[in-house]
């Protein structure tokens, strides 16, 4: 049995925020175990995918091929990606980024119609949740990734970005770090929801090799309207870590069990930039963490360790 990658628009835009997806995809294809589909229905299917979605059942049928895997990366409740191939009624499994609370009735209604086999889940937490519940789908843990080698450093001297807080932030440590810019310190934050610290990956990677801090918070705490108590490590630590900065934040509960040392140091919400003072005037103190930190993420947190934790999966279920 072939394992065959749904994607949608792998080669269309270079904006952040849809980079994770594709770089998992990315070393998937890089494995040499798959064969790529490019899904060319994904417009359409996002226009008509209610009317799919409802017809699931009754399509089952429809360009079944037991010898063929169908394997997806999505993100949130983007199911328009994998429309009509997931309408047939051969094997199917996914990998799903962002299954916050709001979508779980919604990602549990297209396993359940498409007849997805597997399901693995970014978050731990959001494992646990769909495996206590009845249903004929497994579900697997297998955590965010990320491929080292699409990130560069700066050598520790020449790093000119102080602190970073990219993406969502915790408001009590912004507003502390803000006054440290009247002190000559280099703070870069997302200004407004549509204006990106680096609209572009290439910058976005060449910020994070300038920076010497990069300050990271788990979901549950900058946005816990829409992630309720899903404590997860997101890519964003990772991506950290390979560019060698030192991360400062809150660490995920998931990361305990990832990490046999704690990787962060972690932020002192009673005096927020005492300590961040304290941390850029002697920062060459952390290098042994900042480097353990890329040793272990090369070795045990890319992309390809990933994959092939899914595909050790795969290869005791099916033919592979």
């Amino acid at each position: 049995m072939g394992i065959h990658l749904i994607t949608k628009d792998r080669d269309a835009g270079r904006h952040v925020s849809r980079e994770i997806a594709k770089e998992f995809e990315e070393a998937i294809i890089a494995s040499g175990q798959v064969t790529v589909v490019d899904n060319p229905y994904a417009l359409v299917a996002k226009v008509t995918r209610n009317l799919a979605f409802k017809a699931a059942p009754l399509l089952k049928g429809l360009r079944a091929s037991p010898e063929t895997l169908l394997f997806s990366v999505l993100m949130g409740a983007d199911f328009d990606k994998v429309f009509p191939y997931f309408l047939s009624g051969g094997p199917k499994s996914v990998y799903l980024f962002d299954a916050w609370p709001d979508h779980h009735a919604y990602i549990e209604a297209f396993l359940r119609k498409t007849g997805v086999q597997d399901v693995f889940f970014s978050s731990r937490q959001v494992t646990e949740i769909f495996n206590a519940r009845s249903q004929p789908c497994a579900a697997h843990w297998v955590p965010e990734g990320v491929t080292p080698s699409r990130y560069r450093f700066t050598e520790y001297h020449r790093k000119d970005i102080d602190i970073l807080q990219f993406g969502r932030r915790l408001e009590a440590l912004h507003q502390a770090y803000l006054p440290l810019e009247n002190e000559g310190v280099t703070y870069l934050y997302q200004r407004s929801r549509e204006q990106l610290v680096f609209p572009r990956s290439e910058d976005f990677v060449d910020g994070l090799a300038r920076t010497r801090i990069s300050v990271c918070v788990p979901s549950s705490l900058t946005h816990p309207e829409r992630s309720g108590p899903i404590s997860t490590m997101t890519i964003r630590y990772l991506q950290s870590m390979a560019s060698k900065c030192l991360v400062v934040g809150i660490l995920p509960d998931e990361m305990r069990e990832l990490f046999d040392y704690n990787p962060l140091v972690e932020a002192d919400l009673s005096d927020p930039a005492g300590q961040m003072k304290q941390l850029l005037q002697n920062v060459d103190s952390y290098i042994p963490l900042i480097e353990k930190n890329y040793r272990t993420v090369c070795a045990h947190h890319t992309w390809a360790n990933r994959w092939e934790r899914i595909n050790q999966v795969l290869k005791k279920k099916y033919s592979l």
